[in-house]
């Protein structure tokens, strides 16, 4: 009979044949871990499939509401821009009506203004007229006096003149007179007689 003889090296190899043992999986085990970690997977891909689809479906939808938002805007912009031309020409309308009203008012003010020299002028043509006549009449009156001054000075010479000849002509009248009786006397001698 043998005999076994434990030495270190085989209570250790018992020990570890022991442990391995106890912790060794059947492969019936190790078959059930493995389509448990396959059902696992194939879950976990059906989940993040459906998770992805899901998400996939949710990103199709908004991008649906983003469209019709979109071209909801897009109306909005453009009927705004309508509502905003449509202002504009009015706007423009406006103004030109404003400032044709705003010609005629300048015109009319102008027409005025005009009438206004017009009468203005006439006025002063008038005023200058009457003046004129004024003067004139001042003249003719200034002419008339001077012209009565000078005949009243030209008949006060011709009166002088006129008593001037008359006394000469007495003065010869009598010396003639002297001598025409001193003639008819028949005297010889001449007697001055002084008169």
């Amino acid at each position: 009979m043998s005999t076994r003889v434990n030495t270190p090296t085989t209570q250790f190899f018992k020990t570890l044949a022991k442990f391995a043992t106890e912790n060794a999986s059947t492969s019936k085990e190790l078959k059930a871990k493995k389509a448990a970690k396959e059902k696992r997977t194939k879950e976990y891909a059906k989940e993040y499939a459906k998770k992805q689809a899901t998400e996939q479906k949710e990103i199709a939808k908004l991008a649906k509401i983003a469209e019709k938002e979109k071209i909801k805007t897009d109306k909005l912009a453009a009927k705004q821009a309508k509502k905003a031309e449509k202002e504009a020409a009015k706007q423009a309308k406006k103004a030109e009506k404003e400032a044709e009203k705003q010609a005629k008012k300048a015109e009319k003010e102008a027409a005025n203004e005009e009438k206004k020299d017009e009468k203005e002028a006439e006025k002063q043509d008038k005023k200058a007229e009457k003046e004129a006549e004024k003067q004139a009449k001042k003249a003719e009156k200034d002419a008339e006096k001077e012209a009565a001054k000078q005949a009243k000075k030209a008949e006060k010479a011709e009166k002088k003149a006129a008593n001037k000849q008359c006394n000469t002509t007495s003065r010869e009248d009598r010396e003639d007179l002297v001598r025409t009786i001193c003639e008819q006397l028949g005297s010889s001698n001449t007697h001055t007689i002084e008169v």
